[in-house]
């Protein structure tokens, strides 16, 4: 069994704004909390929410594995009643071996205050800070991997600008065209952004992308800078190409509960964060720091065996060349005194 959190905001025109009532009711009056397989009720209908700060309404649970279930949230705000439908999909055992933000606070809330339900307001937010300060301090301490997934793009003919994903801070060292095409096209190199502006007021032909740059087009305070890919020259037919990506490292939440590498970091994680506590509330380190310190080394070492290749290509002998086809298309018709080589 574990816990898990439901979280309900209310916002007015962009702000978050208290209700008069919150509680767990559908709109038949028959449950607050029900399984999906049997119907049966697990939390009673008008179960009030505790509010954990302005706007914002929680209540936890302890869940069985395997089982899906159905929450109503029901919000009355200015004489009018309103209903909120709630899908809590099933966790299956090994989803116990994964940091999340519920399993932080309770981990964190059983060691900072000895309860693993019903916290306050005040205590959610303490716990809040550790798990931050915890995620901040596991990202800070190496360039993990899990970081730099890779994706593809496909292009559009005649359109050079594409919206990076809110998750994604920008694109790792260059971009390469897909397997079939590889072996043809060099990469797509970067450049600075006003040097595409320069190249972009230049020519606005059309062809295969050479160079790209990230601009950031907004700020945005709830989710940070918003950044696009830029081609140049604008694709001249439908290109797919391979991205190493740069994530973004996000707190969690009750909505968003996993946090960057929680499944592999997730015994590092919980001790970073349960150390965080140790220093913001006992003002100086103590078991979980030192348990933190010792796992360290050793999941960096994980991930560099992970994330390190065992072999840079193929071989061959000195002044064989097993591409010909592939390298004349990359290079091109050379001559010399008029006579093709």
């Amino acid at each position: 069994m574990a816990t898990r959190l439901i979280s309900k905001s209310w916002e007015v025109e962009g702000v978050l704004t208290d209700v008069t009532s919150a509680k767990l009711s559908d709109s038949t009056g028959t449950y607050g909390i029900k399984r999906n397989d049997t119907d049966a009720v697990v939390v009673a209908d008008g179960t009030a929410m505790t509010k954990s700060a302005t706007g914002t309404y929680q209540y936890s649970f302890t869940d069985t594995v395997d089982i899906a279930y159905t929450a109503y949230v029901e919000i009355v705000y200015g004489g009018d009643t309103f209903y909120f439908e709630v899908d809590i999909t099933a966790r299956s055992a090994a989803g116990e071996m994964v940091a999340s933000y519920s399993s932080l606070l309770v981990e964190v809330g059983e060691e900072r205050f000895g309860i693993r339900t019903g916290f306050s307001s005040e205590q959610t937010s303490k716990i809040e800070r550790c798990i931050k300060h915890g995620l901040r301090r596991v990202y800070s301490a190496h360039e993990w991997s899990f970081f730099k997934p890779v994706t593809t793009i496909t292009t559009v003919v005649g359109t050079s600008a594409y919206s990076l994903p809110v998750a994604y801070e920008g694109i790792e060292s260059h971009l390469s065209y897909a397997e079939e095409e590889s072996d043809y096209y060099p990469r797509i190199r970067q450049r600075h952004d006003d040097e595409i502006r320069r190249m972009q007021q230049d020519t606005d032909d059309t062809a295969r992308p050479l160079y790209f740059s990230i601009r950031t087009v907004e700020f945005d305070p709830t989710t940070g800078s918003r950044r696009q890919l830029i081609l140049h020259p604008t694709p001249d037919e439908v290109w797919v190409l391979n991205a190493k990506m740069t994530l973004r490292a996000t707190m969690v939440d009750a909505v968003n509960q996993f946090p960057v590498g929680g499944e592999q970091l997730a015994q590092l994680i919980t001790e970073a964060c349960m150390a965080a506590g140790e220093h913001n509330y006992d003002e100086q380190p103590g078991v979980h720091d030192k348990q933190y310190l010792e796992l360290l080394p050793l999941a960096i070492q994980a991930d560099q065996r992970a994330s390190t290749p065992v072999t840079l290509g193929g071989d061959a002998p000195k002044g064989e060349n097993n591409d010909l086809a592939a390298r004349a298309v990359l290079v091109g018709t050379i001559t010399l005194g008029g006579e093709e080589m």
